[in-house]
């Protein structure tokens, strides 16, 4: 398997990180505004975060666009924070590329993975080079002050981490930071796990908070999916376009992604499932402003939506 570098660093760039929990791994620290939105624009405090989208990456770019529009967000001004493939999504609002322009590079990644088993195997080359068609060379010096990210410290035991910085050189520009969640690299991985619904911090007094899964969603609700029949196609094309049909293939990338991406040092099995339970069942909560379905109906059902988070 890759070795996937999973924090996309911009130097010089702080993410916060909390204490957390060892059965608990999404717990972190809540965003708790101050003031309204309107009061927040008036003053230049607003702040937009952007959840883990997985390939929903472009979810956010619609709704970029509408707040780019509304003019609550303005490109390179704007405070934004991002934890996994939220962070990429983010360079919109950066002001690194046109919407148009991510959604071009979007359609290619995504094309390159379809033809490649998802991209098992590959995340890390294939994230890598869409980020460095998105990022100038002067990307750490733009978003000096506005851009935040979200790690996570694999360090089970729990502990308080404060500020994390880390100093890159502009050329090495930007690395992938989601996607393959449990990836480490310079001592730190996915951001979602901690921080699912990230906020930049300083003087932001509304964040706009930001999430590719509906608030309300259950697991009995995807259960009910799962048994409908008219989802199997969907279901069998997922996993069939990752790991081919091959029953002895797919049990060897399951037994390599459990060594390789899932279990850390010292940690046992029963830990690694806990973790993956809260990751996967963790639901945004009522003070998310944009999420699919708020606002007007998602044409796709629960599956089938988790479905395209999950694949490309």
């Amino acid at each position: 398997m890759e070795s996937l570098d999973t924090a996309l660093l911009l130097n010089p760039l702080t993410a916060k990180l909390a204490v957390f929990d060892t059965l608990a791994p999404l717990a972190g620290a809540t965003f708790h505004n101050t003031t309204s939105l309107q009061t927040a624009m008036q003053r230049n405090t607003i702040g937009v975060g952007y959840a883990g989208a997985g390939f929903l990456l472009f979810y956010y770019i619609g709704v970029s666009k509408v707040l780019q529009q509304l003019g609550v967000v303005k490109p390179g001004v704007t405070k934004t924070a991002g934890a996994s493939a939220g962070i990429l999504s983010a360079a919109v609002d950066y002001g690194f590329v046109t919407h148009d322009q991510f959604i071009k590079y979007g359609k290619e990644f995504a094309r390159n993975c379809r033809a490649r088993n998802n991209c098992a195997g590959i995340l890390g080359e294939e994230v890598r080079k869409m980020t460095e068609k998105m990022m100038p060379q002067d990307a750490a010096k733009r978003i000096s002050g506005i851009g935040y990210i979200a790690l996570s410290s694999p360090n089970y035991a729990g502990f308080p981490v404060g500020d994390y910085v880390v100093n890159y050189t502009s050329r090495q520009g930007a690395q992938g930071q989601g996607y393959v969640i449990n990836a480490v690299y310079t001592g730190v991985y996915d951001g979602a796990f901690r921080t699912p619904l990230p906020c930049p911090l300083g003087n932001t007094t509304y964040c706009v908070k930001v999430s590719v899964l509906p608030c309300d969603w259950t697991f009995q609700d995807v259960w009910k999916d799962i048994l409908d029949s008219k989802n199997d196609k969907y279901v069998y094309d997922a996993m069939y376009g990752t790991f081919g049909r091959d029953a002895p293939s797919i049990t060897k990338f399951v037994m390599e992604t459990l060594a390789n991406r899932a279990l850390h040092p010292g940690q046992s099995m029963a830990e690694m499932l806990a973790g993956w339970y809260a990751f996967f069942s963790h639901q945004p909560k009522e003070d998310v402003d944009i999420y699919p379905g708020k606002y007007n109906q998602n044409p796709y059902n629960l599956l089938r939506w988790m479905l395209m988070i999950l694949v490309s």
